[in-house]
């Protein structure tokens, strides 16, 4: 914990910024929907609601991730054929 803050306090007195990845922003807002304790139905039900979106909000990035790399392979694939004639 105490490298983990020094790590921290250096990057920022270096003006290095870490920027979390959307995966990482979802596994985040996640745990704290999980830890959220609804009072009411309505709330249990606005809970679920939005475990539900998270769900499907990982789904469709795993989704566009599959995407991109295929694209990807697919430019490196175009640019070595180019890069031939």
């Amino acid at each position: 914990m105490k490298n983990l803050l020094h790590q921290i306090s250096k990057n920022f007195l270096l003006n290095e910024v870490h920027k979390p990845t959307p995966k990482a922003y979802l596994q985040s807002l996640q745990e704290i929907i999980e830890k959220i304790r609804p009072k009411s139905k309505t709330d249990l039900n606005r809970i679920q609601l939005a475990k539900e979106h998270v769900y499907n909000l990982k789904r469709q990035f795993r989704q566009l991730q599959e995407q991109v790399s295929s694209l990807e392979e697919q430019l490196k694939v175009l640019e070595e054929t180019r890069s031939k004639k």
